[in-house]
Parts: C-alpha cells; sequence; structure tokens
C-alpha cells in the first residue's frame, strides 16, 4: 500500500465514522431525536445523543453523614464511593470527589482513595443497572396503569423556557397548554376587574337614589309638621292658595322619588363601557348597541374639514370653500346692468 493510498484509506475512515456518529439517542432525549435515530438516522440535537453514565453507589452515605466525617474518616470510606461531580458553582468549575469534602474544602477528583484504588472505583457495564433498563421497566409500569400507550407521540415546547416539554399526537395542533392557562387567567382577571368596576358604579347610583328618597323624605317630613301646627292653632290659619302650594310641593317630591327610581331601574339592565383610547369618561349602554365610544366619534366628525372646492345649491357650478359663488355673482352683475339698458 502506497504512502497515497494510505492516505485516502484512513481520509475515507474518518468520514465514515464521523457518519455514524450521533445515531445513538440518550435515554433523556427528546422525541424527535429517539424518532430519527429509531429510523436509522442522526439525533437533531447534540445534548440528545447518548453520552456516558455516571451512577453513584446506592448505599453511598448522605450529606448529613459526611458532613460529621473527618478528614481522615472520609478517605477510609469504600473506594466505589469516591465517584466525580462536577462543581459548576464556583469558579473555576471543576470535577471533584462526592465524598472527600467539609466544611469549607472539597478535593479535585481524582482524590487520593481514588488513584489509590483505581478501578474499584467504577462497576463494570454488565453488572450495573443502566438507565436503559430502567427506562423500560419505568414504561412497563406506565403502559400497566392503562393510560395510554407514548408510541407514535411526538415532543412539544413553546417559546417560553418556563414551560416544560410536552408528548401530543403528530396531528395535534394545539397550543402549550401553560400558555392558555396563563391566558384564560389573565381574561378571568380582566372579567373581573369589570365586573367590580361595574358593581361599584351601581353601588354608586343606588347610593344617589337612596340620598334623593331621604331628600324627599325630609320635605315631606316638613310638610307634615307645618300642617300639625296650622291644625293645632299655633300658627295662624293658612289660606288656601298656600294649601295648595304645600299640596304641590308634597306632589313635586313623590315625583322626584319616582323619577329617581325609574333612573335607577335603566341602570339595572345596563352595561358600563369604557373608552378603547381611555380618554373619555365612562358611559352604560345596553349591551345590543354598539360599543363604540360616542365621544371620539364626535372628535373624528369636528376633525373632517370640507372638501376645498363646493357645488353651489342655486346655480350648481363649483367655487372655492370660504369664498362666494363666482358664477352667481357674474349672473347678478349681468342681471343688474341689464335691466339698467332696458
Amino acid at each position: 500500500m502506497t504512502e497515497q493510498t494510505e492516505t485516502e484509506f484512513w481520509a475515507a475512515e474518518r468520514a465514515r465514522d464521523a457518519a455514524a456518529r450521533g445515531r445513538y439517542a440518550d435515554p433523556a432525549a427528546c422525541g424527535t431525536c429517539k424518532t430519527a435515530t429509531s429510523a436509522g438516522g442522526q439525533v437533531q440535537h447534540d445534548e440528545c445523543a447518548q453520552r456516558a453514565t455516571l451512577l453513584p453507589a446506592p448505599d453511598a452515605p448522605g450529606y448529613e453523614l459526611i458532613t460529621g466525617m473527618s478528614e481522615e474518616e472520609v478517605w477510609a470510606l469504600p473506594a466505589r464511593f469516591h465517584t466525580p461531580v462536577f462543581l459548576d458553582t464556583c469558579e473555576p468549575k471543576a470535577w471533584v470527589c462526592a465524598v472527600c469534602w467539609g466544611d469549607g474544602w472539597n478535593t479535585q477528583w481524582p482524590c487520593k482513595t481514588a488513584q489509590t484504588h483505581g478501578a474499584k472505583v467504577f462497576t463494570p457495564e454488565h453488572q450495573a443497572e443502566t438507565a436503559a433498563k430502567k427506562q423500560t421497566a419505568e414504561l412497563s409500569a406506565y403502559r400497566a396503569l392503562g393510560l395510554g400507550d407514548l408510541d407514535g407521540r411526538v415532543s412539544a415546547a413553546c417559546g417560553n423556557p418556563e414551560h416544560p416539554t410536552w408528548l401530543r399526537k403528530p396531528d395535534d395542533t394545539r397550543g402549550c397548554p401553560w400558555c392558555r392557562t396563563a391566558q384564560v387567567e389573565a381574561q378571568l382577571a380582566d372579567m373581573t376587574r369589570r365586573h367590580d368596576e361595574a358593581q361599584a358604579q351601581v353601588e354608586t347610583e343606588r347610593d344617589r337614589r337612596m340620598a334623593g328618597l331621604r331628600h324627599a323624605d325630609e320635605h315631606l317630613r316638613s310638610m307634615n309638621e307645618e300642617l300639625q301646627r296650622y291644625a293645632k292653632g299655633t300658627e295662624a290659619p293658612v289660606l288656601w292658595s298656600v294649601y295648595n302650594k304645600m299640596h304641590g310641593r308634597a306632589a313635586t317630591a313623590e315625583a322626584r322619588v319616582t323619577e329617581l327610581e325609574s333612573e335607577l331601574a335603566e341602570y339595572e339592565p345596563l352595561n358600563p363601557q369604557q373608552c378603547p383610547k381611555g380618554l373619555h369618561a365612562d358611559w352604560l349602554i345596553d349591551s345590543e348597541h354598539t360599543h363604540a365610544c360616542p365621544w371620539c366619534r364626535i372628535a373624528e366628525l369636528e376633525a373632517l374639514k370640507p372638501a376645498p372646492i363646493q357645488t353651489c345649491r342655486v346655480c350648481g357650478a363649483g367655487y372655492t370653500y370660504g369664498q362666494p359663488c363666482s358664477t352667481c355673482e357674474f349672473n347678478t352683475r349681468m342681471a343688474a346692468e341689464t335691466g339698467e339698458s332696458r
């Protein structure tokens, strides 16, 4: 084999190896990448490719036990506990030992115990509980519940990074349920606010009606006391005209009470409305009527300007707006001059 042929051979091998990479999806990969790899393709996202699995020993001591140990005691722990843990909350970030740490100190991995025992830190793959077996067991338990089959579903996500990823059927075009929930909650809050404002306005109108009724009662009470004084003779006898006037005042007060009650009855079936631009006061309208703001419409009409060229209603000729009709003036002058010549 010549040198050129050997170079071409290894270039082809490297290209074949690069094309074969990423054809194994990680157990925690998204549904899109799992579907692609099951069909013989590559993963769509680099973070979804199969990675090495690092599991701590099932009988590893917890945080509370390690806190109470000395440095000599943690170094003397079995080798299977001295696994690496990536610490990304410090600068610089580093791999540290899972058990060789204490209050204000830690040990970069491999620690002294891991270097001493070497391969005894990890368990061979054929003896370990892999993530694939665990996922298969969890999937079997899920199917046993009768909640549905995950096969054929794809993962979906929205643009909000705070919302989790969910599974849906390929023909399901519904949006993010968390976004929809937030939208419904916002609509509910807006409806509650509008209802409270309408209720406050109704309460205000009811208070005004009650004030009018109290005012009418005071007038009636005053007139009754005046009549009683006339009947007892403590005051001068009242003339018929005065009595008629008092009777009219009582009738007017009763009419005012009836008017206030009718006004309040008009407000009951009406709904409060607001200016879309927030520039004008609120008003009440029937729900079957238009919701356009009348003050905004008046402003639009007032802002309209007449056309610069108008049509004369007398002769039908055109003239400039704000100026007299030149045709009518000409006809008037001609008629005056023609009459004088005759």
